[in-house]
């Protein structure tokens, strides 16, 4: 038998990580040393997301990674695909499907998550249909990354439906607690599918924007508006980590610095008014 013909077999009969390690070496020979470290730093990110064997790889694997990539700005999106594409495009060469062919990028220009104001949050409730604010709010109010939105089933809520039960990044499990804002939307909501994948919601939000007259904004800034709200109402920053799922406070510290340093020094000076 060719050898060719081999290693086509032999990937074709590979667990997803041995599959990684043959195609890293392989980018490791043919791309410059800063494409293969970006490049298979994704990859590697991916195996999460993966099925044992590579043959049983489809679409809905990649679209949950993708849904995972932090942030949520255009440009970063786009570089991952381009990973996949590379991965996708070696595994056709072993005659196994291009999960990737179907993956579009994003076109737009860089555009990179930001803090809404409250005021702009509630313009923009103003102007959506039922679903929309519902995902809107339901974001606003637990702080959850896309893919985590994205992945939610009714077994993620408590059977007191006070609280959802999270797996976040890096497989660690918190707890994000459901006001009644929330409760009210799951009645809507039983089954939680609210949207498809990381493209539906990103797209969603600036359509949303677009119809408001604000600047773009991705799922992700509901995040920073949650933690921001947060800040603003005096919830200490031990409780703010735990519902956004940071392993440590200090995380929340360099995201939010700005905020919490406005907050420490709020209402200082009042006493030179005496």
């Amino acid at each position: 038998m060719p050898l060719k013909n081999v290693l086509q077999w032999s990937v074709a009969r590979m667990s997803s990580i041995e599959a990684i390690r043959l195609w890293g070496a392989h980018t490791r020979r043919y791309k410059s040393r800063g494409t293969h470290i970006l490049y298979a730093s994704t990859i590697w990110r991916l195996k999460d997301f993966l099925p044992t064997q590579i043959k049983d790889v489809k679409l809905e694997h990649l679209e949950r990674f993708l849904a995972s990539v932090e942030g949520g700005a255009a440009n970063s999106y786009n570089a991952h695909i381009t990973a996949l594409q590379s991965f996708g495009a070696w595994l056709s060469q072993h005659d196994l499907p291009n999960p990737t062919a179907k993956l579009k990028r994003i076109r737009t220009t860089h555009i990179p998550a930001r803090v809404l104001i409250e005021k702009e949050l509630n313009k923009l409730l103003t102007i959506c249909n039922q679903r929309e604010r519902d995902i809107l709010q339901f974001l606003a109010n637990t702080g959850l990354r896309a893919d985590e939105f994205l992945r939610l089933t009714p077994q993620n809520v408590s059977p007191d439906g006070k609280f959802l039960y999270i797996i976040g990044k890096a497989k660690k499990p918190r707890s994000v607690p459901l006001n009644a804002v929330c409760r009210e939307i799951l009645t809507r909501h039983p089954k939680m599918n609210f949207s498809k994948n990381y493209k539906t919601l990103w797209y969603m939000c600036g359509s949303i924007a677009k119809r408001a007259g604000i600047s773009h904004f991705s799922p992700h800034s509901m995040r920073h508006f949650f933690a921001t709200r947060l800040i603003e109402k005096g919830v200490n920053l031990y409780q703010i980590s735990k519902c956004l799922g940071h392993s440590e406070t200090r995380t929340t510290e360099q995201i939010y610095l700005h905020w919490c340093q406005k907050d420490a020094v709020a209402g200082i000076t009042d006493c030179l008014d005496e």
